[in-house]
């Protein structure tokens, strides 16, 4: 019994042993934990163009950042996040935002930004592309600090429709039964009508381009048919019970003018039987027939009478007035 009380007394003896040893080990364990954390860490951030070196007891980025006087704009890109932990011998890079214009069409809008593409840029402003605007810069570059343009030309289309009349030519053809400076209109000319489909090309509302992509005539022009006369002989005309030898007629559109105390072109005082003239038409000195006036002269201007009109002198206003104007014929006298 006395033996039996002796052997276990030993073996009680060497379990507290061990239990002491094991109680020893994990206190030894935790302290080295503990004092492990309790170790400030090494970080480095760059930003601005240099490393700043940190040894910091901070747990997240944030607290490194505010720690080493690194102040964050609103755009700024941080990496690792702000709100992440740190993990030791840390790596912290800040990425500086920038301005970036975009000007499209009247719309000017800047934006703050980090290096993105064109794309993601004008995503992030909320201005979309249509799908033929140009554009100054590829979307796939990447924008930086001195390229701070980034410019859009709005391209629109319209299409309009316009009107225009062709102009009626005139054809001349010989008429032999009738003299020299005759002339007879056989058939009236008509303006045609030609309707043109254009597409206009705008940048930024203004037009660049006109194409016409459809035209179509809705109306052809008739051409003015003129008979001239063509006989050259000397033909002979009956007035007032006399005859006449002419070498041309002509109709021409008649006014009458009188006195004015001036003397006409050739330097002679007017008197019935001077006429005014164009002398491109008939030349001055021409002696003239004129029908409802008689025997002429031609040895006036006036710078109303251009082409084939004809201006009569008459003795008084009264008879002016009363010739009016009106078309007569007058004969180129042999």
């Amino acid at each position: 019994m006395t033996a039996l009380l002796q052997f276990w007394g030993k073996q009680t003896g060497m379990k507290k042993m061990l239990f002491g040893s094991s109680v020893m080990m994990v206190l030894l364990g935790a302290l080295f934990v503990l004092g492990v954390a309790a170790m400030p860490q090494q970080v480095e951030i760059w930003a601005d163009g240099e490393i700043i070196p940190v040894r910091t007891w901070q747990k997240t980025v944030a607290g490194v950042l505010e720690e080493a006087g690194v102040s964050l704009g609103e755009a700024d890109q941080v990496e690792p996040a702000l709100d992440e932990a740190l993990t030791g011998n840390q790596f912290i890079q800040v990425t500086r935002a920038f301005p970036v214009e975009i000007k499209a069409g009247d719309l000017l809008v800047e934006v703050t930004t980090v290096s993105k593409s064109v794309a993601e840029v004008l995503e992030s402003a909320g201005i979309a592309l249509g799908e033929d605007d140009l554009i100054s810069m590829d979307l796939t570059h990447y924008v930086a600090p001195g390229q701070s343009l980034i410019e859009i030309i709005r391209v629109t289309y319209e299409t309009v429709v316009k009107e225009s009349k062709i102009p009626f030519t005139t054809e001349i053809i010989d008429d032999n039964n009738a003299a020299q400076g005759i002339r007879r209109t056989v058939q009236a000319g008509k303006d045609g009508k030609v309707k043109e489909q254009y597409q206009l090309t705008y940048h930024n509302g203004e037009e660049v381009a006109r194409e016409l992509v459809h035209k179509e005539v809705v109306g052809e022009p008739v051409k003015r048919v003129v008979a001239q006369g063509t006989q050259a002989k000397v033909m002979v005309a009956s007035r007032s019970g006399q005859d006449i030898r002419y070498r041309q007629v002509m109709n021409m559109e008649a006014t009458a003018y009188t006195h004015t105390g001036n003397a006409t072109f050739t330097g002679i005082m007017p008197y019935v039987g001077i006429v005014a003239v164009d002398p491109k038409v008939i030349p001055l000195g021409t002696q003239l027939y004129v029908d409802g006036y008689g025997f002429a002269k031609a040895a006036d201007i006036g710078s109303a009478i251009k082409g084939e009109k004809i201006d009569l002198f008459m003795d008084t206003r009264e008879q002016a007035l009363k010739f009016g104007r009106r078309t007569v014929k007058v004969y180129i006298l042999e």
